[in-house]
């Protein structure tokens, strides 16, 4: 009996000062540089998760404080595009969803067109490790990009 309990009472010190012993599956994110961006902002947004385009989703751009500067709706084939905006650098942000790396950085507002869109991948939480990138990510899709949602 005094066995146990000399082991439990350095077992507790540990767990409570270092409570992320307990949370074993914490994940670690490898971090992404943000997208430089010519022209207007413009892409697909997508589920990681569920693995399907997300036709109707809100998309929201906020400046590097956070604030909101344009917010869009992705059309039938989850497509979207904002409006010009100066240049520098900005946060794309689907409400309910989570991308853990989502700055785009708009190198010039001088285009009236979208020149090169990007793919908005979100997640249901931060481990699902949703992210913005300029290209399709055949590591997390490997079958290539999903067809529009069937209705």
């Amino acid at each position: 009996m005094r066995l146990a309990t000399r082991l439990s009472v350095p077992a507790l010190i540990v767990l409570t000062l270092f409570p992320s012993v307990l949370n074993a599956t914490e994940c670690r994110l490898k971090p992404r540089k943000s997208i430089k961006i010519d022209g207007l902002l413009c892409g697909t947004v997508v589920s990681i998760d569920a693995y399907e385009r997300m036709d109707g989703a809100e998309v929201v751009l906020l400046d590097s404080a956070d604030v909101l500067v344009s917010s869009t709706r992705a059309d039938s084939y989850a497509h979207f595009e904002f409006p010009s905006v100066p240049k520098g650098k900005y946060r794309i942000f689907v409400p309910g969803f989570s991308l853990y790396m989502s700055e785009v950085e708009l190198t010039t507002s001088e285009y009236t067109m979208c020149k090169r869109p990007v793919a908005v991948y979100a997640g249901l939480s931060y481990c699902s490790g949703g992210f913005v990138s300029r290209k399709w990510d055949y590591g997390v899709f490997p079958d290539g990009p999903p067809p529009p949602n069937v209705k």
